[in-house]
């Protein structure tokens, strides 16, 4: 999803001069300290009829806190909001626990005794390295695959 400058939490953005950062990293107005993502819910997808009932939770689709655009947000009942955070932070956790996996075997493979690579063994090496590179730098690979001719056919609109 695109960052749409109006709708996101730069401290470039003159936009903002009305907008800090809270302790839970979440943007809020200055004046009143409230969520500026429950505001743009309210304000947008509620359309001001009603406020937030108890129970329900306004969800960043995106996972980025200081993205509030609309389309961005969508509003939960706490329960399945707990349900996408915990999914999400075990996807997470899963993800360092993939790195340190091909950390690992990367350090085991790179410095045993005999040093007689075969191309299987470079082949393997390269693999792992790749495969540590992704698990780490997943906004770089993504970058890099939007820009891949096999990517603009599949997604022609970005």
């Amino acid at each position: 999803m695109k960052k749409k400058k109006d709708f996101y939490y730069d401290e470039k953005n003159p936009r903002c001069n009305i907008i800090e950062i809270n302790k839970s990293g979440y943007p809020v107005y200055k004046d009143t300290k409230k969520s500026v993502h429950k505001h743009i819910a309210w304000k947008y997808l509620l359309n001001k009829e009603r406020q937030l009932k108890d129970g329900e939770e306004v969800h960043h689709i995106d996972g980025d806190k200081l993205n509030y655009h609309p389309e961005n947000l969508i509003i939960l009942s706490r329960k399945d909001h707990w349900k996408i955070s915990k999914r999400l932070h075990r996807e997470m956790n899963l993800n360092k626990a993939n790195a340190l996996v091909f950390l690992v075997a990367f350090i085991l493979f790179a410095f045993e005794n005999d040093h007689q690579w075969a191309i299987l063994d470079r082949i393997i090496v390269f693999l792992l390295f790749l495969g540590l590179f992704i698990s780490i730098y997943p906004n770089i690979v993504s970058k890099f695959m939007k820009r891949t001719k096999l990517y603009k056919i599949i997604n022609p609109e970005d």
